[in-house]
């Protein structure tokens, strides 16, 4: 007995060794993981901060600015977006390959962090096992040293380790069921997964006729085309695409989505832009097959978020050669003779002016 109860004794210090060597590498990556969550943090900090002064710097170019264009709007001379000398060997990265090297730097530490928490994951499971297992053995030692005291026939050690056998069989046992349960339930789910995928896969894949698909191409040209035209910039208009669901998309993003990246990532400008393409291309390849479009269009300030000049020219032309469509806007051109001037400057228009305001209070009666 004495000699188990040496055995319990090493086996038992074996083991709170293992759980202090565990917490200690639980700390420890719960130390590395704020560490680079931090720098997570850090490095969306400085992408967000990117990606506002490109937006200014493109939007400057809008205006037609020279130094968003890297020229001194004085002496005209090439001006460097860096502090450092011209004949600096080493050149710091422009904004756009800041970004993608920021964002580049942020996918790599995000996953870093999630393999990180698995680690920790697996630590802390393997440290609650240790501590129940140092429980279980610290009780059978107390047991063995008061069997060496005592003179019962029975021995409180066996009754133990009897116990603790029987509760280990119960938990495996609850364990067994548990995973025969969860075996049955994927069994279910894997059949009907298997019906579904039979049941898609003889949906044709083909729903539209030859003339349809027609169509589809035509509105895709003309949107690329008239988004291009009216100065879409924030990506290449080739990679915009129109699906059969007839929205587009850029990137596999629809861009009716208020909530998606393309409306933050872009600028609010460009996304009025993507609007006016798609309005234009939906009625002329209406027209051009005698669809059900009603041939009327209403635009209400279309120069809203500070839109060019020259974009809003392009509009009102692609709405001029429109032959058949009629089109209303309702604009107040910055209250300016010479916004209006520009916006118009070789389209047929008709103007209609409602005054000061177009509402006001009622003039009391007499």
């Amino acid at each position: 007995m004495i000699n188990s109860y040496n055995q319990s004794k090493n086996e038992l210090d074996k083991l709170i060794s293992s759980l202090d060597n565990s917490n200690s590498d639980i700390r420890l990556a719960k130390s590395r993981l704020q560490e680079y969550t931090n720098t997570k943090i850090g490095i969306e900090e400085e992408l967000k901060k990117n990606k506002i002064a490109l937006k200014l710097k493109e939007f400057g170019a809008e205006q037609n600015l020279e130094i968003a264009k890297d020229c001194c709007p004085s002496c005209h001379q090439k001006v460097d977006d860096s502090l450092l000398l011209a004949d600096t060997l080493v050149q710091p990265m422009s904004l756009n390959e800041n970004i993608k090297y920021l964002d580049s730097q942020r996918k790599m530490v995000a996953r870093y962090l999630k393999g990180l928490e698995q680690s920790i994951q697996k630590l802390e499971i393997q440290s609650t096992g240790l501590a129940e297992e140092i429980s279980d053995k610290r009780m059978f030692c107390l047991s063995l040293k008061k069997d060496l005291r005592a003179f019962d026939v029975v021995s409180e050690s066996e009754v133990r380790l009897k116990v603790q056998l029987e509760d280990k069989v119960s938990g495996l046992t609850n364990a067994i069921d548990f995973i025969n349960e969860s075996i049955e339930k994927l069994r279910i789910i894997s059949i009907q997964y298997k019906k579904s995928r039979g049941e898609l896969a003889r949906i044709p894949t083909r729903k539209m006729s030859n003339y349809d698909s027609k169509k589809l191409r035509e509105l895709q040209t003309s949107f690329r085309g008239l988004a291009q035209l009216f100065g879409f910039r924030s990506a290449p208009t080739t990679d915009i695409e129109i699906n059969p669901t007839l929205f587009p998309y850029l990137s596999g993003i629809e861009l009716r989505e208020v909530n998606t990246d393309i409306k933050s990532d872009s600028s609010a400008s460009d996304f009025v832009r993507l609007i006016w393409a798609y309005l234009i291309s939906i009625y002329s390849v209406s027209n051009k097959y005698n669809g059900n479009h009603l041939g009327f269009l209403v635009f209400d300030e279309p120069a809203q978020h500070s839109m060019a000049v020259s974009s809003i020219n392009s509009l009102f032309k692609a709405l001029s050669k429109e032959g058949a469509l009629q089109s209303i806007v309702a604009a107040s051109f910055d209250e300016s003779d010479r916004v209006f001037s520009e916006s118009v400057d070789g389209v047929e228009y008709k103007l209609i002016t409602v005054g000061e305001k177009l509402l006001k209070p009622l003039a009391p009666k007499a």
